[in-house]
């Protein structure tokens, strides 16, 4: 019952001075015993007792918390309480209680309250409560790992031999795990919400012109100047008809701006939404004559609009865009990640979330998928390129001839004197009243589900991109970020001195890469990130990138996602509110099995997408693809995967006479 009680005393003939009077040790014995009587047994065995040590212990193991009715709490500060004070036993004790009572909350904590925090801000800041300044939109690229084997820069390959020799495309190779264009078109808005290298800044101190979040910026742009660009400020939070902020997306093959429209229309859909439902009954609506009440409203709609819109984008990656990565989507698999959760590690603290992000260069280098351009985007570019530079000698476009091509492009799309709402998509020309014809819009996504992605592969990467590639290599040379693909240092084993991955290169080009390089630790980076050797079909396996670039690409999405408050602690029915948290999460029920895309494209294009199509539920995969797959789980005749027709659009009947004509017509009289 007491440190004293398990220690042998020491031998009678030792005496020791207890309140200012000395005893034998026999003595103190006994003193100790009558005061920790009265005080109390420091445990007593109860039925009550042991129900609470097992919940501890079934909790720990199993459910992850406490039934607070067992009274586990007041045992332990009861027990603690009787406990012989002032012992080594009794310290420790109590020093674990005092940790667990500390990391029951967040330090510091992990949201404020007030309209001030409540929203997205254009530029990003203050999405890290604590860190305002962390990823916002103009800030410096982070670095991940350290550059351990360089070459001297006079001993490098050049950039012109290397995509030569490693990285241009000898046949194309359709995608192994049937990957549509339409996924890597998704791809490039992830990618371009995350990254815009300003190349008009100091080339020795790169800077990211959009935050490190996944705040949709390719729609909503990244300062003030862009976002109003696309606002209407009529206080219903709309935004102009198929417009978005970012005009590097036209640049893109059409299918990415296509795709990227139906988030602006998603956003127009949830304001009207927001403004009937009114939850909280704080807007008007006709809006208010007053202009500064007409302005609080229409940011308070808009913000909301946005946050909900994120969430659709957040929903679309963990839903749709990981179940391709993983393969998931073969299996007719509804698991996904869950990074957004709260949790504990063993120790009791919670493992963070919504603390800030910032993209770094490495990931920078990684995400050039450009081995998987399709032969369709492909000829895109072909076309594109030979418009720019008046040639189709890829080879003979030079450095200088790119940026003065670009710099004139920018000029030409000056936002002043061409604004977000008039530009073209795909060739297509806007309506009156500025939206595209829906028709247009489905062509460009159908045909794009339709086109076959490319495989991830050395000598994969089609001609017409020599001079982006050779861009690439020298730019992270002169970010001195050249170092090897056998070092790169993302985990544990890696903080121990072993390697991820080694750059396992195709036997065809090996030879040529050690010849370039001399030893595989010389390789670089980038190089060796688009010639690694490519992962099989296999369970679990369904980009099928290099090794390395695989599990770079799912911690990347776990951190991107976890250090977003907006995706995180203020993932709330109250900033969302009610109709919007339900609005943009994923059902692992339904016909996608847990996919959303297609509930956004059924929104966006009700006429083009029917609700039993592959090409609305799975258009990441090809639909001969997705047939096989669904053949094999046995559920292909849930579907259909010939191109939809067009249906009839759905004609609205508001007053008597149209309903009282409606319910007598034929068709419907026969029903």
């Amino acid at each position: 019952f007491s440190d004293a009680i398990r220690t042998p005393p020491p031998a009678l003939s030792v005496e020791e001075e207890v309140d200012g009077v000395y005893h034998s040790a026999a003595a103190r014995f006994v003193n100790n015993f009558r005061a920790q009587l009265k005080r109390g047994l420091p445990f007593q065995l109860s039925l009550q007792n042991v129900l609470s040590i097992l919940d501890a212990i079934i909790a720990s193991k199993f459910t992850g918390g406490l039934d607070d009715r067992l009274y586990l709490l007041e045992h332990a500060l009861t027990f603690l309480s009787r406990y012989p004070p002032n012992t080594v036993t009794s310290k420790e004790l109590q020093d674990k209680v005092i940790s667990l009572l500390w990391y029951d909350l967040p330090h510091p904590p992990s949201s404020l309250v007030g309209s001030k925090y409540q929203f997205r801000t254009a530029d990003g800041s203050g999405t890290s409560i604590w860190h305002p300044e962390m990823g916002i939109a103009g800030s410096a690229y982070a670095r991940s790992v350290q550059t351990l084997h360089p070459l001297p820069a006079n001993q490098l390959p050049s950039p012109e031999l290397l995509f030569d020799t490693l990285l241009k495309r000898e046949k194309q190779i359709d995608h192994p795990a049937g990957l549509s264009s339409f996924f890597f078109a998704f791809a490039n808005l992830v990618i371009h919400s995350l990254f815009h290298t300003d190349h008009t800044t100091d080339p020795t101190q790169p800077i990211n012109r959009v935050s490190s979040y996944l705040d949709l910026s390719p729609v909503y742009g990244s300062n003030d100047e862009e976002l109003n660009s696309i606002r209407l400020n009529d206080g219903t939070g709309r935004i102009y008809p198929d417009t978005f902020a970012d005009s590097r997306l036209l640049h893109m093959p059409p299918s990415t701006p296509a795709l990227l429209i139906m988030y602006s229309r998603n956003h127009n859909y949830i304001v009207k939404k927001l403004l009937d439902i009114n939850e909280r009954g704080q807007w008007e609506n006709p809006p208010p004559e007053d202009e500064e009440k007409r302005k609080k409203q229409d940011d308070e709609i808009f913000g909301t609009a946005r946050l909900i819109n994120c969430g659709w984008f957040m929903s679309t990656i963990f839903g749709d865009y990981l179940a391709s990565i993983l393969g998931l989507v073969r299996e007719g698999n509804s698991w996904s990640l869950d990074p957004l959760s709260n949790f504990r590690e063993n120790s009791h603290e919670i493992v963070e979330r919504g603390s800030g992000n910032i993209v770094s260069v490495e990931f920078l280098a990684l995400y050039h998928f450009h081995s998987s351009i399709s032969a369709t985007d492909a000829a895109w570019a072909e076309k594109s390129f030979e418009w720019m530079f008046q040639t189709r000698d890829w080879d003979s476009i030079t450095v200088p001839q790119y940026k003065e091509a670009i710099n004139k492009l920018i000029e030409q799309e000056n936002p002043k004197d061409h604004p977000p709402n008039t530009w073209r998509v795909g060739g297509y020309q806007r309506q009156e009243d500025g939206s595209f014809r829906d028709e247009d819009l489905a062509k460009i996504l159908l045909d794009a589900s339709e086109s076959p992605a490319s495989a991830f592969k050395a000598r994969g990467t089609p001609h017409v991109m020599r001079i982006i590639e050779i861009m690439a290599i020298k730019q992270n040379r002169d970010w001195a970020r050249s170092k090897s693909g056998t070092q790169e240092k993302t985990s544990q084993t890696q903080q121990e001195g072993e390697s991820m991955a080694f750059v396992a290169l195709d036997p065809e080009p090996d030879h040529e890469t050690l010849r370039l390089y001399r030893h595989p630790d010389n390789i670089e980076l980038y190089v060796g990130l688009q010639a690694e050797d490519s992962k099989k079909v296999v369970p679990g396996a369904g980009l099928c990138p290099g090794f390395t670039m695989s599990r770079a690409i799912l911690a990347d999405a776990v951190a991107l996602v976890r250090g977003d408050r907006f995706l995180t602690n203020d993932f709330t029915a109250y900033n969302l509110t009610a109709w919007g948290m339900q609005d943009c999460s994923r059902d692992p029920r339904n016909s996608a099995n847990g996919g959303v895309l297609g509930k956004l494209l059924g929104r966006c294009l009700p006429n083009h997408f029917p609700v039993d199509s592959s090409y609305t539920n799975f258009p990441f995969i090809v639909p001969s693809k997705m047939k096989e797959f669904l053949t094999t789980v046995g559920t292909a005749g849930q579907y259909t995967f010939t191109r939809p027709v067009p249906s009839r659009p759905v004609v609205p009947v508001t007053k008597f006479h149209e309903v009282t004509a409606a319910l007598a017509s034929p068709g419907l009289a026969a029903t």
